[in-house]
């Protein structure tokens, strides 16, 4: 009985190892299963984790081209429109240079002298300008500047290499000057205030707002038919007898580059009795 139950006892005990170990290689290949499923799962992570970053590193290196490529764009349309703005001022200058030589071709019979403002005085920055043409070029004082628009003012002060002239406005200048419609003329000069006024104008005289004021070649040192303004308004003057007559000028002081120095002698004097072209060349 005891033999019996010893076989039965290690009959059991083997059941129950092979049990135990049948549980244990199901296990493992469960475990092993689970494990090759959680690789695959891993690998796909990665896998996906990878491409993100791939994505996003070609996205930032893209970015970055784009961003260089914006600034060079950028750069190039500066410089074109640099390049533009340069061609735009010297066709600009072209065609007043063509203009003012126009104007002494038809206007001057002997030499007129082409200068470019050279310095501008900052305290008179309108008022006066230097010229960068002197005695050695053929200056000499009491020369005229012109240009296509009109009068511009009076050389001053010359020296050897440059000159200094002084615009029609400035104060102490005294111009004879006409209004060409009505053939009435009077004097132009500078009010005290910065503004352009024409004195000796009979109080009688209807001057009406627009009209031409030309040079009138009266004197010796301005040559007639050179447009200096338009009348602006009118208003009694100090003196009981005249009206004084403010002017628009035709000349934009602040915009002149080059001019025409001329003496007198050498302009072909046009009598402004009628209607003359606002550059004061031939009719």
């Amino acid at each position: 009985m005891r033999n019996f139950s010893f076989k039965s006892k290690f009959f059991l005990f083997l059941l129950i190892a092979a049990a135990a170990l049948g549980l244990e290689i199901l296990g493992r290949c469960e475990f092993m299963q689970a494990s090759v499923s959680d690789c695959a799962w891993a690998q796909r992570c990665f896998s996906g984790a990878f491409s993100f970053a791939d994505r996003t590193l070609h996205g930032i290196w893209y970015f970055k081209d784009l961003q260089e490529e914006n600034e060079r764009l950028k750069t190039e349309l500066i410089s074109l429109q640099h390049e533009n703005s340069q061609l735009k001022y010297l066709k600009q200058q072209n065609l007043s240079l063509k203009k003012l030589m126009k104007l002494t071709d038809e206007r001057v019979k002997g030499k007129a002298i082409f200068a470019s403002v050279a310095a501008r005085d900052p305290h008179s920055w309108n008022d006066e300008f230097t010229l960068d043409k002197g005695w050695r070029d053929g200056v000499c004082k009491d020369m005229v500047a012109v240009v296509p628009e009109g009068l511009v003012g009076r050389v001053k002060y010359v020296g050897g290499c440059s000159c200094r002239i002084k615009n029609i406005n400035s104060e102490g200048l005294e111009v004879p000057v006409v209004l060409a419609s009505l053939s009435v003329h009077g004097i132009m000069e500078n009010d005290g205030k910065g503004r352009s006024v024409v004195r000796y104008i009979s109080y009688d005289t209807e001057v009406p707002e627009g009209e031409t004021v030309f040079t009138s070649g009266l004197g010796e040192i301005y040559p007639g038919g050179f447009a200096v303004g338009r009348v602006s308004k009118s208003r009694a003057g100090s003196d009981a007898f005249f009206q004084d007559i403010y002017l628009d000028l035709s000349v934009d002081f602040s915009k002149v580059e080059t001019v025409a120095l001329v003496k007198k002698s050498d302009i072909i004097e046009i009598k402004p009795a009628a209607k003359l072209p606002s550059g004061g060349g031939r009719p």
